[in-house]
């Protein structure tokens, strides 16, 4: 059994080999389009590298020296600096600056370059230590990010096609999970472990790959913390004098009724927030403030909310115009996709369109 695992395991790190070194090449040829895939080419180079390390330095020649085969374990450990960077760039671009991941990189280097002049367990650990610490914190500070991304979506935009960051926080979750469980359970390492690992490996890159291809990229304005929680204050009903509230609640108002009501402006599937300000005849900072203060929602939830309601009138109608497809429902309702359509108005109506029409059916006989 251990025979065949080991085999496995060989020919497991050449399929990875080939299927990192392939992916490398074709990040390579969009690199300069991002910052995102310029930090995602480097990945796929540095894990493409580690396997053809492992094939080399992990064969029977050199297998005999447990000093040699620490050092390179401890080699694997700086793809963690740049692999946070690249997931930290897709929640917040520009978050980390190069200097931060390579120094952060080069200590790691260094420390297990000392390991092979020093064998000493204290550098392993330290070694260990400081790299799971490293993408702990990136894991985190995702995580947060993320959620600031997620407001800002939000509050600016009618729509989130291809443009929200679930998927990064769930495979870069993934992966930080699957290192401390492959340290914990399989220390000394095993030839099954290694075959567990590589094969999830495969599967949660495989995911990142499919998703970022499809990720839109949003440019915002990032502020440092201590300006955004200035930010936050700035927001805050404190803001504004009694009377600027009171002039923005009867001002926007009426005019916020009329471009819904009137000129149905939720109809058109790219709106954003500066759009509907424009077409209101106020700032966007006021109008953030009437939709979050006065009326207690999200630019997002507002909007939709009224797509939501163009779409019940539409399947109302339906069986005295003759039965539509729901694509075609979600389009002549505003909506940009047929996901966001069917998500949205089940998360408002409780069922979904068709047995929303079904009833509506039912209720006319």
């Amino acid at each position: 059994m251990i025979g065949i695992a080991e085999t496995l395991a060989h020919q497991l790190r050449g399929v990875a080999f080939a299927y990192f070194a392939l992916a490398s090449c074709r990040f390579f040829r969009i690199r300069k389009r991002s910052r995102r895939f310029h930090l995602l080419f480097l990945c796929t180079l540095w894990i493409a590298a580690g396997y053809l390390k492992d094939s080399v330095f992990l064969s029977e020649f050199f297998s005999s020296s447990e000093k040699l085969n620490v050092a390179m374990s401890l080699l694997d450990l700086t793809s963690f600096p740049v692999i946070c960077a690249f997931l930290l760039e897709v929640v917040r671009p520009g978050a980390v600056k190069d200097r931060l991941w390579i120094s952060e990189t080069t200590v790691i280097l260094l420390l297990a370059v000392l390991y092979l002049i020093f064998p000493l367990p204290a550098l392993e650990i330290a070694t260990y230590a400081i790299s799971y610490s490293i993408a702990l914190s990136g894991i985190a500070a995702m995580v947060v990010f993320s959620v600031r991304y997620g407001k800002y979506l939000s509050d600016n935009f009618s729509y989130k096609e291809n443009m929200g960051v679930r998927w990064a926080v769930v495979t870069g979750s993934a992966w930080f999970l699957q290192l401390v469980i492959y340290a914990i359970a399989f220390t000394p390492a095993t030839w099954l472990g290694e075959c567990l690992f590589i094969v999830s490996s495969l599967v949660i890159w495989s995911i990142l790959f499919y998703f970022v291809k499809r990720q839109r990229t949003v440019r915002i304005q990032w502020t440092s913390p201590e300006a955004a929680d200035k930010g936050k204050e700035d927001d805050s009903a404190s803001e504004f004098s009694e009377s600027i509230v009171r002039n923005i609640e009867l001002t926007i108002a009426p005019r916020l009724a009329s471009c819904m009501q009137n000129d149905k402006i939720y109809l058109n599937p790219k709106l954003k927030l500066g759009d509907l300000a424009a077409a209101v005849g106020t700032n966007v900072k006021y109008l953030t403030y009437y939709l979050q203060h006065s009326l207690g929602t999200s630019f997002y939830d507002y909007i939709n909310s009224f797509r939501v309601e163009e779409a019940c009138r539409i399947i109302r109608e339906m069986e005295s115009s003759g039965r539509i497809n729901m694509t075609d429902v979600a389009i002549r309702s505003g909506f940009n996709s047929v996901s966001s359509f069917n998500r949205y108005f089940f998360k408002i109506m409780s069922v979904s369109p068709k047995a929303f029409y079904t009833d509506e059916v039912r209720k006319g006989k």
